[in-house]
């Protein structure tokens, strides 16, 4: 007897709109006891650039979460906090190790609704920080998005959320369709999988276009020096003095928090697409210096529901295996490698953008600091290594052996699956 599929409205994922929420994001808490955090939030890009933050911070008032009502009232308390949190800790000549109790307290039992970590992070700059410039169309082009809140102000770093917005729109339909094609494994449906498969292979190579919009509207240089600091955490901040701890003042003890930075890694999407798949990514390896699991370690970075979701899915994931056991049906075993392939292509776009957004700008940087910086992702990986193993492990997969070997699709796609294994020289423009 099949399983129980995952029902995604159980874990506050939305048909329409993917792990975006269903009701757009709130752009202010209603309330105006919380006009202290609003006013912050209002006026962050400049209480920065006039290096004014910390002393505002340090006089906001202790307020309580009482007030906050609803779900998305929780949330937009989130992304306030976590916002202000994180631009206290990198909006200096130096970071601050400590967060001081007018933030620390509100925004532990904000992270004891949702469950979520106490640091900026994708849901927060991305998935709950988003709203339409033109509301009587939903249309979630990046044109026709715009955030709420930024660090800096910069049109660059509005681009570079609202792309991963998009994106999560975008592909909101694969959730409710690779369901269907798991159920279609459960109930050896054929057909219907191999439609599945074929389907999502459209979606994504349609991702991979939209991923590439990237480019219009955020310079890499101006993304390097200016904005992605503000998405570190402080694992692998030695050199900035963080011992890779946070402390978190709430007056009766300091709570001690080591945490990655925000990535697209925490993207409940893309891991998705992993689960459903059988993407197996092996724990790098601890000699060269690399983050043992860093993917797993990604999912206690999402919202509790989108955590349990992709958990929850991980337990019935079976198209993998079936489709192994089918080793003759060459219209399936093709339409996964396609699969798959794009999938790749999504990976290698992603490795090629994180080149040209860190790698090269590091090399023009003046201070010595900023060359070791450089050489990470803002999730504290060394993160060209860990994005070509995350690649390649993309299209490890072998087709079955069977008497195949004279057909001419099986191999094509056999050899491109083998192509690709092989490392790609990454653009340098």
């Amino acid at each position: 007897m099949p399983p129980k599929i995952p029902v995604p409205g159980d874990y506050e994922i939305s048909l329409e709109r993917g792990f975006l929420p269903q009701l757009l994001p709130l752009k202010r808490l209603p309330d105006r006891y919380y006009s202290p955090w609003e006013e912050i939030m209002k006026n962050l890009p400049g209480l920065i650039s006039q290096k004014n933050l910390r002393y505002q911070v340090e006089r906001l008032p202790l307020l309580s979460t009482f007030k906050l009502r609803s779900r998305e009232e929780w949330q937009r308390a989130y992304v306030c906090l976590t916002f202000i949190a994180n631009g206290y800790i990198w909006g200096g000549d130096r970071p601050i190790q400590t967060v001081p109790s007018s933030i620390a307290i509100p925004l532990f039992d904000v992270c004891k609704q949702l469950n979520t970590p106490p640091i900026a992070t994708y849901t927060s700059l991305c998935l709950w920080n988003y709203g339409l410039s033109r509301p009587d169309q939903d249309t979630y082009l990046p044109d026709n998005l715009v955030s709420i809140n930024t660090f800096t102000g910069a049109q660059d770093e509005e681009w570079f959320y609202l792309i991963s917005v998009a994106i999560e729109r975008r592909a909101a339909p694969t959730i409710p369709l690779m369901l269907r094609a798991i159920s279609h494994a459960y109930t050896e449906n054929i057909e219907g999988l191999t439609i599945c498969l074929s389907e999502f292979t459209s979606h994504i190579e349609d991702l991979c276009q939209l991923l590439e919009r990237m480019y219009e509207r955020c310079d890499p240089n101006i993304f390097y020096n200016n904005i992605r600091r503000f998405f570190l955490g402080s694992k692998a901040m030695e050199q900035f003095g963080l011992n890779g701890k946070l402390y978190y003042d709430c007056r009766t003890a300091k709570r001690v928090r080591s945490f990655h930075g925000a990535s697209n890694a925490q993207s409940p999407l893309i891991q998705f697409f992993d689960v459903v798949l059988g993407i197996d990514h092996s724990p790098m390896e601890p000699a060269k210096g690399l983050h043992g699991g860093y993917l797993q370690q990604s999912r206690l970075y999402m919202s509790g529901p989108h955590r349990r979701f992709i958990e929850d899915v991980a337990k019935i994931a079976v198209i993998k295996d079936y489709v192994q056991a089918l080793p003759n049906i060459y219209d399936l075993q093709d339409a996964y490698c396609r699969c798959r392939n794009a999938l790749r292509v999504l990976r290698d776009k992603h490795l090629q953008m994180a080149h040209r957004y860190i790698v090269v700008p590091s090399k023009q940087a003046i201070s010595t600091e900023s060359v070791i910086s450089s050489l990470r992702g803002s999730g504290d990986t060394d993160f060209l290594p860990f994005l070509k193993q995350i690649r390649d492990e993309t299209v490890l997969y072998q087709i079955p052996a069977s008497d195949r070997s004279h057909d001419p699709v099986v191999q094509s796609s056999a050899t491109f699956v083998a192509d690709w294994i092989v490392q790609m020289p990454i653009e340098t423009h």
